[in-house]
């Protein structure tokens, strides 16, 4: 586009239904904004950032950001240096030639099978539950992709639609596509796997809570991979958190590296419910009075070791020196009679 141009702008830039239908509602602003200008402006054409800049429809801060959103949600690609627009229609055909090819639909006859049927089964249910009946036609081909491509099992189809409900995100394909990418990628294909994992994500939010509740602040990142590690290697419980918590009440400061070395103590003892926690804790409550006692009774005992008393062992060089000072006042050979004895008889030439 000429910067200089002052003639009227009435031309028309063609942007596909899928781009309103499949990826507007999950951009920002400013994202949309600048996307409709780089579909005017360089449509079949590279560019860099430089020359978003000079369109001057965002702050030049934003530019990159803004690109590597665009990037990120699939509407632009990088390469050999430059920027170009993505053809998000010819990736739709790609994708589903990708999903008929995975569905084996390449028999003849009409008839529906087992499958299909199964699954428009699926698909209804899960239009009308979560979006009034009027499901847009992306999720559908969604719904093929989990069954067909992930192999998912039709609960954890379901599940996977239920899950955004829940987030509120059910109406952004990107989002949920990006949940059901991560649940194939950790092999959530069956429903008992994808259970086990659901109750750990529920247990690692009631922690997480109860956690920030706790240390009166918000968790971070490296808080929550923490709190996962307890849940998935210790399979702690919210309840045994707490308590653990509570154990530690009397330190002056808390942080969840104590609470961890806690944890950690009560699984390496076999401790693995708030019942047996009670009892540990309890057990050792009583083996450390003990020992205070017995350490109370010496303190205060008349009789006490020369340590006890405070009274250190004489150092290992002093015993060697005080036996070299007595080797050398010992006399060199038992036969020799000192001389004071002999004085005591007179001396050699007295009698010449």
């Amino acid at each position: 586009m000429d910067g200089d141009n002052n003639g009227l702008i009435i031309g028309d830039s063609i942007l596909p239904d899928i781009f309103t239908v499949k990826y507007c509602q999950d951009l920002g602003r400013d994202a949309i904004i600048l996307y409709l200008w780089l579909n005017m402006s360089f449509s079949g054409n590279g560019f860099d950032p430089e020359d978003v800049k000079a369109l001057r429809i965002v702050p030049d801060g934003d530019v990159e950001k803004l690109v590597s959103e665009l990037v990120s949600h699939g509407l632009l690609n990088r390469r050999d240096g430059k920027i170009f627009l993505e053809d998000i229609k010819a990736v739709e055909v790609e994708d589903y030639v990708k999903n008929i090819k995975a569905r084996g639909t390449d028999r003849d006859g009409l008839e529906m099978s087992s499958d299909e049927e199964q699954r428009n089964t699926l698909a209804a249910s899960i239009s009308k539950t979560f979006y009034s009946g009027k499901m847009n036609y992306t999720f559908y081909r969604l719904i093929d992709k989990c069954l067909y491509e992930y192999k998912f099992d039709g609960r954890v189809c379901y599940r996977l639609f239920e899950e955004g409900y829940k987030n509120r995100c059910q109406f952004s394909y990107f989002q949920m596509e990006k949940l059901a990418s991560e649940w194939y990628n950790k092999g959530y294909v069956t429903i008992d796997k994808l259970d086990e994992y659901l109750g750990m994500t529920v247990q690692i939010d009631k922690i997480t809570k109860l956690a920030g509740k706790q240390l009166r602040k918000h968790l971070n990142g490296m808080d929550i991979e923490r709190i996962e590690r307890w849940v998935r290697d210790y399979k702690v419980s919210a309840e045994l958190v707490n308590y653990a918590f509570k154990v530690n009440e009397y330190r002056d400061k808390i942080n969840l590296i104590i609470i961890e070395d806690t944890i950690k103590k009560w699984f390496d003892a076999g401790v693995d419910s708030l019942e047996k926690a009670e009892r540990f804790e309890e057990e050792e409550h009583k083996e450390n009075s003990r020992k205070r006692r017995i350490t109370k009774k010496r303190s205060n005992s008349s009789w006490k070791t020369g340590s006890e008393a405070g009274i250190d062992a004489a150092p290992a060089e002093d015993k060697e020196l005080d036996r070299k000072n007595e080797e050398k006042t010992a006399p060199e050979d038992d036969n020799v009679i000192p001389s004071d004895v002999l004085g005591m008889f007179g001396g050699e030439d007295e009698d010449d």
